[in-house]
């Protein structure tokens, strides 16, 4: 009994010594089968091709006599050169890749028997290969392709049929680019397949992309950083730091100022977590998910938080504080801060002012009268008049034509005006403000570091108060513009940039720095108190308004109904009276 146990621990032992032996040469002969099914479809195949031209130029070339395909502009290819990866070689050494069978230049021999390159270089040097595609030998008669062309004339850009491909025959990739890419190409869809580097650390590698899909716990881009070296509950990384937390273990999958965290921030996409899981919210939302909206602690807030150091005196909560308004220029960026709250201040643009929470115009209404006297109202009398005060009608005239500025006979404020008079006499309303320029800095070193200001004075339509009046009506889809005015303009050259001496209107842009129109809106008005001697006991202005630009006077011809820009000197040809007075708030 013993002894046949014996015999059978032996005869065990011989099978498993022998068993890795017969696998290996079973797989030998497999391989061999394998490469001579191969060749033999290579050949039915190359035979298919010869059965499809017939041959019969001839040509003598030093002595050599062969056939030739008779359409050798398009010599036949093998579409059966397809690459493979084999190892070589038997033994513990690694194997080497060897993607095709043949050389190139055994490819040429076997797959382009007919295809000769001499007949077409003898011709024109360089046609023979395609020219730039490679290098005809001309005792072979076979080309030599440069690196990513190939096919029988070095025609085929290998790169066209495979990125990255460096050798090819017609349609098959042969070879790849190394280091970039897998020297084989991939032996299913024969494409180059991206090569990781450092082959990912025995890690997963994409070869769509060349990037390495690391386990869990292990980062970096060879995955080689183990990840826990961060925070031991980290899961994905980086070489500097951790990028995703262990969500399964209880963890934010985000992590908190590089450290993993199982307090869940959940901020419902209004704001983002902050080291210590709490939600830091977007501008206009508050409170633990960011569900709050700053709005309901005042009117225009834009961020808020919590005041725990102060109650509300009825339900002794914490009250909620802003610290920032917005979101524009209608409010004031910081808010007023009071014993029960904030409260976020309205502002209102350049040339109105607010008054019963509402921001309105500002400034002084006139009607300028050319060469009168203080006391006489003539028939006769002329008043700077524009072509238009509907705001619907001035931009059209703005965009297109341009809005007229003339003179135009007065016309006085009474209590049966028709129509027609009611809207020349809204044209003659002109608001007057004061408007402080500042000058540019002074030179450095100068020891001034107050800025300086020069006063100077806008003429603008009173638009909200003459559409108040109902002086003029827009249609009922006209919807106000927030700041948008309309000033008093000189017209300039558009080819030297100089003011000429033509009126017209144009939207405000006097307090943009930038703007051509800026010295076109501004002017001078020396203004002089004069008596009104008609038994009213009261006094008018008297304007003599010249341009900012060119200190240019303005006056008016009663002949032709003209208003422009004329000299430099004040007299009684440029002077303005200022009547019909109506005051709004100043500024």
């Amino acid at each position: 009994m013993i002894g046949r146990r014996l015999r059978h621990s032996a005869v065990a032992a011989i099978l498993c010594a022998l068993f890795p032996l017969l696998v290996h040469v079973a797989r030998a002969e497999q391989h061999e089968d394998d490469v001579e099914s191969w060749l033999s479809s290579a050949m039915d195949l190359d035979d298919e091709h010869d059965a499809k031209g017939t041959f019969s130029a001839e040509m003598s070339t030093a002595g050599i006599s062969m056939d030739f395909a008779a359409a050798m502009a398009n010599p036949f290819y093998s579409d059966s050169m397809i690459a493979l990866s084999e190892s070589s070689g038997l033994g513990k050494a690694p194997p080497k890749p060897r993607c095709n069978l043949l050389s190139f230049a055994e490819g040429q021999t076997m797959y382009c028997p007919k295809a000769d390159c001499r007949l077409k270089e003898t011709k024109r040097i360089g046609s023979g290969c395609s020219f730039q595609g490679g290098q005809c030998d001309m005792q072979t008669g076979q080309c030599r392709c440069k690196e990513g062309f190939g096919g029988c004339d070095c025609s085929v850009n290998c790169r066209s049929y495979s990125a990255g491909c460096t050798e090819c025959m017609l349609d098959v990739c042969l070879k790849c680019n190394t280091p970039m890419y897998f020297i084989c190409p991939h032996k299913e869809n024969n494409k180059c397949q991206k090569f990781c580097p450092d082959n990912c650390n025995g890690h997963t590698c994409n070869t769509e992309n060349g990037e390495c899909q690391c386990d869990k716990y292990i980062g970096g881009s060879t995955c080689k950083v183990n990840c826990k070296k961060f925070d031991p509950n980290c899961v994905f990384c980086d070489e500097f730091e951790c990028k995703k937390c262990d969500f399964e273990g209880g963890y934010n999958p985000k992590p908190y100022c590089k450290q993993c965290k199982k307090k869940i921030c959940t901020c419902n996409g209004h704001g983002t977590c902050d080291c210590d899981g709490n939600c830091k919210c977007y501008n206009g939302y508050s409170g633990p998910s960011c569900l709050g909206t700053c709005n309901g602690v005042c009117k225009g807030c834009m961020a808020c938080s919590e005041d725990t150091k102060t109650r509300n005196q009825f339900t002794g909560k914490f009250i909620w504080r802003c610290s920032k308004c917005g979101p524009n220029s209608e409010y004031k960026e910081l808010p007023r801060q009071t014993t029960s709250g904030s409260e976020c201040e309205q502002q209102c643009p350049p040339g109105e002012t607010l008054k019963d929470n509402k921001c309105v115009s500002c400034g002084t209404v006139f009607k300028f009268k050319y060469l009168a006297t203080c006391s006489r109202f003539a028939s006769d009398d002329i008043c700077l008049t524009r072509e238009d005060s509907n705001p619907e009608t001035l931009d059209a005239l703005i965009a297109g034509a341009g809005v007229k500025v003339t003179a135009q006979p007065c016309v006085r404020k009474t209590l049966d005006m028709n129509a027609n008079k009611t809207r020349i006499s809204a044209n003659q309303m002109w608001l007057k403000r004061t408007y402080m320029h500042q000058l540019p800095p002074p030179a450095k070193n100068t020891g001034v570091e107050k800025p300086v200001f020069e006063k100077y004075y806008t003429l603008t339509i009173p638009l909200e108060w003459i559409l108040k009046l109902k002086m003029v009506q827009p249609s009922v889809n006209y919807v106000p513009v927030r700041g948008k005015e309309y000033c008093l303009t000189s017209t300039f050259n558009g080819q030297n940039g100089k003011p000429t001496d033509q009126l017209t209107l144009q939207v405000c842009e006097y307090d943009k720095k930038d703007s051509p129109l800026t010295d076109l809106q501004l002017f001078e008005m020396d203004t002089v108190s004069c008596p009104d001697n008609s038994g009213s006991s009261a006094f008018r202005n008297m304007e003599y308004i010249s341009l900012k630009k060119n200190k240019k006077m303005m006056t008016a011809n009663p002949l032709d109904w003209t208003a422009s820009f004329g000299g430099l000197n004040k007299t009684d040809g440029t002077r303005w009276t200022a009547f019909e007075e109506q005051a709004i708030p100043v500024c």
